[in-house]
C-alpha cells in the first residue's frame, strides 16, 4: 500500500491494525486524506459481511434448530477463533495490497 501523493506507506501495519475503518485514512508522511480504490472498497465490505455472517451463523442455525444447542458454545468460540484467525490474515492482505486514491471532498 502506497500513498499516490508521497508513494510512502501511510501507517506500520501495528497501526492499520488498529483502526476501526480503513477506508478512511491520513498518511502520516504528507497528512493527505486517502480511501480505497472502488475495487478494494467493495472487497473489504464483502469481506467484512462473510466474516460477520460466521460469527452469526452458529447462533442462527441453533435458533433454527439446525444445529443442537448443546453444542452451540463450542461451535461459536470455534467460528470466532477461525474468524480471528482469518480477519488477521486478511488485515496483512489488504495492508500490503490495498490502493488507495486521493479522497475527494464532497461539499
Amino acid at each position: 500500500m502506497q500513498c499516490p501523493s508521497c508513494s510512502q506507506p501511510p501507517m506500520p501495519f501495528a497501526r492499520w491494525l488498529l483502526l476501526l475503518d480503513p477506508t478512511h485514512i491520513k498518511c502520516m508522511h504528507c497528512g493527505t486524506q486517502l480511501t480505497p480504490t472502488r475495487k478494494w472498497r467493495i472487497r473489504y465490505y464483502l469481506i467484512t459481511a462473510l466474516a460477520m455472517l460466521l460469527i452469526v451463523a452458529p447462533s442462527l442455525l441453533t435458533y433454527l434448530d439446525l444445529l443442537p444447542y448443546e453444542n452451540l458454545l463450542e461451535i461459536f468460540f470455534v467460528a470466532v477463533g477461525l474468524t480471528f484467525f482469518l480477519l488477521l490474515s486478511l488485515s496483512a492482505f489488504f495492508w500490503k495490497r490495498f490502493e488507495y486514491e486521493i479522497e475527494q471532498r464532497q461539499s
